[in-house]
């Protein structure tokens, strides 16, 4: 039998589930602050674009503070930044209701 092992970077779950939280804090912030349903966002691709690299941003900037507070594990240079943008794409599509 052949277990196949997913070696996880540490650095990069850390970060992930940083900007998982800020994400959705941030949704819900414009959600509040609008008027009508912001889900149609999601397709946008440059709306998208532009806030996850603000999320990723902003959790760069305070990474270590955070992972501190949290009681984490991680160093940003190790932070595979690719991969936390496409889990952040996958992820925005529980806003589509």
């Amino acid at each position: 039998m052949i277990k196949n092992i997913e070696i996880k970077n540490i650095s990069t779950e850390s970060f992930y589930n940083i900007a998982v939280r800020s994400f959705e804090s941030s949704w819900k912030v414009m959600q509040e602050m609008s008027i009508d349903s912001i889900s149609c966002l999601v397709d946008d691709a440059d709306f998208m674009c532009v806030f996850i690299g603000n999320v990723i941003k902003h959790i760069s900037k305070n990474f270590y503070i955070i992972i501190q507070c949290e009681c984490l594990e991680g160093k940003l240079e190790d932070v595979n930044f690719e991969e936390v943008a496409e889990r952040l794409v996958r992820h925005s599509w529980v806003f589509c209701k």
